[in-house]
């Protein structure tokens, strides 16, 4: 099955291409102006020797993470979607960097960490064995405090974009690879339109006050 895979979910935006579990192509930038993740694609397709159209799966990095970029993600599966009819598949980010973690040989309970601002961060914790990366918990916010107290009981932390907690986690980012690889052990693909970025707080919606200025009807 051939798998493009896209990651945006931090500022490293990344692009793989993978067929039959086996890499084609991968690529990722740091996120500097503008996002470039079509020309990313562009250049995959054309090292791959791949059509768009021969693309049988897009998979999407979900989050936690920058809601913009997973956005952008998904409106880029949406396209694929309306010119080719190609299904899509969400991947937790987070899953696919606890995946990478535990094929570099990582061993034990280890923590998945990014800024979500507001003086929270969102964590996931893992364990991490030779078969694989299993949640042990679900996502959710955690304090400042909660990961110091972490870090300090010993346990390996991860995660990008983290210079508020530099001292206590190590920088990883999520990468295509690990999306297209695990999306490529599903069988039950969906619409991309139905993908969402991961909200780890509920969606508030704030009503607009009245305008203040009059309105003449005369």
């Amino acid at each position: 099955m051939k798998i493009l895979a896209i990651e945006s979910s931090t500022s490293r935006r990344g692009v793989a291409f993978i067929n039959n579990n086996e890499l084609v192509w991968e690529s990722s930038e740091s996120l500097a102006t503008a996002d470039r993740t079509l020309p990313l694609i562009q250049q995959g397709l054309a090292a791959a020797g791949w059509k768009s159209g021969e693309i049988e799966r897009v998979a999407i990095g979900l989050g936690p993470g920058s809601f913009t970029g997973v956005r952008l993600a998904i409106a880029t599966a949406i396209g694929f979607e309306a010119v080719h009819g190609t299904p899509a598949l969400g991947v937790r980010s987070f899953d696919a960097l606890a995946h990478r973690l535990s094929m570099e040989g990582h061993r034990g309970r280890h923590a998945l960490v990014a800024d979500a601002q507001r003086g929270e961060f969102a964590l996931g914790l893992y364990s991490l064995t030779p078969e694989g990366a299993a949640c042990a918990e679900n996502l959710r916010l955690a304090s400042r405090a909660e990961l110091e107290a972490m870090a300090a009981a010993g346990i390996p932390m991860h995660g990008p974009d983290m210079p508020k907690l530099a001292s206590h986690v190590t920088p990883r980012y999520p990468d295509a690879h690990a999306i297209a690889l695990l999306a490529g052990r599903e069988r039950i693909f969906t619409t991309p339109g139905s993908l969402e970025p991961i909200h780890l707080r509920p969606v508030a919606f704030v009503k607009a006050p009245p305008p203040r200025f009059k309105i003449e009807t005369s």
